[in-house]
């Protein structure tokens, strides 16, 4: 379940099956301090297993996920009221 609605959206980031279990961050877009964390996790579905991590309830703006082993830094929006997907691979 995400808590979205008005001024905060959420994020979910599909990753390689390598990211399970490793922490991903998220700046806010031009810092470099980190504003959330979140576990990158095996989700099972009927047609196979896909890998990723969720950020529910992100207030809206601009960020940046950060960078983790060869998978570099993606600038994103988040807009309030809705689930914003990245495929990182």
């Amino acid at each position: 379940m995400m808590d979205i609605g008005g001024d905060t959206g959420a994020l979910v980031v599909y990753t390689p099956e390598i990211l399970a279990g490793a922490e991903i961050e998220i700046a806010r877009r031009g810092e470099a301090t980190t504003f959330v964390h979140t576990e990158v996790r095996e989700r099972r579905l009927p047609q196979g297993s896909l890998f990723a991590g969720v950020f529910p309830g992100v207030p809206a703006g601009d960020y940046s996920l950060l960078a983790v082993a060869s998978l570099p830094s993606v600038d994103f929006s988040v807009a309030g009221g809705q689930v914003s997907e990245i495929t990182w691979a």
